[in-house]
């Protein structure tokens, strides 16, 4: 079982209407049994509506679904509300996802995601979003945090009738590694083409794309891939890429180009932090916390912002009992006797 986010929006657009759409696909032969999946979104937006209906509770999402067959697929949309408020401009917003069967895996480490963007005040309906593994900056390529960077190439009809094919070409900086390209979640089926050094053709033939006068809703539509830069990569090196989108027989609209800047977490002149090591993952009743630095305290923030645990440490390691938290995505915030900060995402059943 896998479980992925993708967004219609690439960033939280102050007053808007965005579109999360959760991506399940079973892996395996078989049923998976009755399928339940639990959506938890940034208290800061107010749910509108999804396809399936959910139960409601706060700003907790649930399904209880019809079982998956052999290797199959399942989406669910959650439409949400950005409140008009400039104060949540460069706000980073978290969402979070889990998925469980009736049946039993061997690997749970697939059945969760976690989703973060920031608020702007604007945006470009056709555009390309960069985020990379550590998810710990829109901006930068950490070298020795991240191995991904997850590309999403976003689309929407604009024009004044259907679009029946819809053609995407991206033209991989020689920074990226084309040999390390993976094909992601996509809105509709296309045909992914690699040709030469690095150039990529979507192509979605018979998409029958509504224009967004007569369906807005319907006139979006996404493809993700992930990929890794060639290594070893320099600090100051920028990572640029765009995407020309080709609507039937228009002239292409060419994205705004996506940036990253591959960096040294720690920045220049500071110590370097190695990740912090988290085990079991998922975590189940309690959580072990391994550091090469000497940890002095450690705080554990859930998706909705309160800080649900605080404790001191004064060790490289500490055992923390998390059997009193509700399942659900959880952030770690472990500061160092140095005083830096180092920053996990984990799991909890």
């Amino acid at each position: 079982m896998t479980l992925s986010f993708s967004s219609v929006q690439a960033q939280r657009v102050l007053a808007s209407i965005i579109n999360l759409c959760l991506h399940i696909h079973h892996e395996t032969l078989g049923g998976t049994g009755t399928l339940t999946v639990s959506c938890t979104f940034d208290p800061a937006l107010t749910f509108t509506s999804a396809s399936p209906t959910p139960v409601v509770n706060g700003n907790t999402l649930t399904w209880t679904l019809a079982q998956l067959t052999s290797f199959g697929n399942r989406h669910i949309n959650v439409n949400l509300q950005v409140p008009p408020n400039p104060a949540l401009i460069g706000t980073e917003l978290m969402h979070s996802a889990t998925a469980s069967i009736a049946q039993p895996e061997t690997n749970l480490t697939n059945n969760s995601t976690v989703h973060l963007r920031t608020v702007t005040g604007s945006y470009d309906p056709n555009d390309k979003l960069a985020s990379t593994s550590s998810q710990l900056s829109d901006a930068l390529y950490y070298i020795d945090q991240d191995e991904w960077i997850d590309y999403t190439i976003r689309f929407q009809n604009t024009g004044t009738d259907t679009a029946f094919n819809v053609v995407i070409t991206d033209t991989l900086p020689p920074t990226l590694d084309p040999g390390t390209f993976e094909l992601g979640p996509r809105s509709h089926s296309c045909i992914t083409q690699m040709a030469g050094q690095g150039i990529v053709r979507f192509i979605f033939n018979n998409i029958q794309l509504p224009d967004s006068n007569v369906n807005e809703p319907a006139s979006h539509g996404l493809v993700q891939f992930r990929i890794k830069p060639h290594l070893p990569i320099a600090p100051g090196t920028m990572v640029e890429n765009i995407a020309n989108i080709y609507f039937d027989f228009n002239p292409p609209v060419i994205t705004p180009p996506s940036v990253l800047v591959a960096e040294f977490s720690t920045g220049v002149g500071e110590e370097r932090i190695a990740n912090l090591l988290l085990s079991p993952v998922p975590v189940i009743d309690q959580l072990n916390v391994v550091s090469p630095i000497e940890i002095r305290s450690v705080r554990i923030v859930a998706a909705d912002g309160r800080e649900v645990v605080q404790r001191s440490v004064r060790s490289s390691s500490a055992a923390i009992d998390v059997s009193t938290l509700k399942a659900g995505a959880y952030l770690l915030i472990a500061t160092m006797t140095n005083g830096m900060e180092v920053r996990e995402r984990f799991l909890n059943l």
